[in-house]
């Protein structure tokens, strides 16, 4: 049986241009309400099986707040939680709204971990890392995103409410770290529905007969970051 959840988003899906080839796969909700997408028969190497257009598309470039961003200076992963959190919080208003009643209230990563649990992990690196993404969601929300909503009264503060808060600002960043993939140069990383359920991170999406959604570069760039912040954390380790 159909939840209503899943018919909400159905629905929100065929007005926003989200489409999938029902004969070959379809979106199955489990006992726990998570949410997979299931093939119904053979799917060939190369085979579309879905099409989003540009307008389901969620990114910093196409939300109501896109020229505000811009001026400001905002880029990448910090840009396009913002534009999350904005479209979020201003609810039915946002043409993303059936989309977002569709996800977790949380996702179920580190971040949200209490501390009881997380230190029966047993991996300093890994109990330092989340610790380190606490400190930082909140370091950005203190110094980049909570003053938005007085800086600029009308277009934002009149119409988020007392929504506009570092829970729903670390909310919409667990939702773009889970989600978003890189799209296309205009856009960079953005977050696209249906392809975001196929385990969150999509490889390729197509969204036109023009062109393609990638993730391209994600990779070497995290990689190299990655491997810094290990010599760092074992250089650490020694000194302990």
């Amino acid at each position: 049986m159909v939840s209503q959840k899943l018919k909400s988003y159905e629905k929100w899906a065929e007005v926003n241009g989200v489409i999938w080839n029902r004969s070959k796969v379809d979106i199955v909700e489990n006992e726990t309400g998570s949410w997979g997408i299931f093939a119904k028969d053979d799917v060939k190497e190369g085979e579309s099986i879905a099409y989003v257009s540009g307008n389901g598309i969620l990114s910093a470039s196409d939300c109501e707040i896109a020229d505000i961003l811009k001026q400001c200076g905002y880029g990448g992963g910090l840009a396009l939680t913002i534009a999350v959190l904005y479209e979020f919080c201003i609810q039915k208003k946002s043409k993303w709204h059936g989309y977002f009643q569709s996800l977790p209230a949380l996702e179920p990563i580190p971040l949200f971990w209490p501390d009881h649990i997380l230190e029966t992990v047993g991996d300093r690196k890994f109990i330092r890392r989340t610790l380190a993404s606490r400190k930082d969601t909140e370091s950005d929300w203190e110094d980049e995103v909570k003053i938005l909503n007085d800086t600029f009264p009308l277009r934002i503060g009149a119409h988020v409410g007392d929504r506009w808060t570092l829970d729903n600002f670390r909310r919409c960043a667990a939702w773009v770290s889970s989600r978003a993939f890189f799209v296309d140069e205009r856009r960079g990383d953005a977050i696209v529905p249906f392809a975001d359920i196929f385990n969150h991170k999509s490889s390729v999406v197509a969204l036109n007969d023009q062109f393609e959604v990638a993730e391209l570069a994600r990779g070497c760039d995290s990689g190299n970051e990655s491997e810094g912040d290990e010599e760092e954390e074992e250089e650490e380790d020694e000194k302990e």
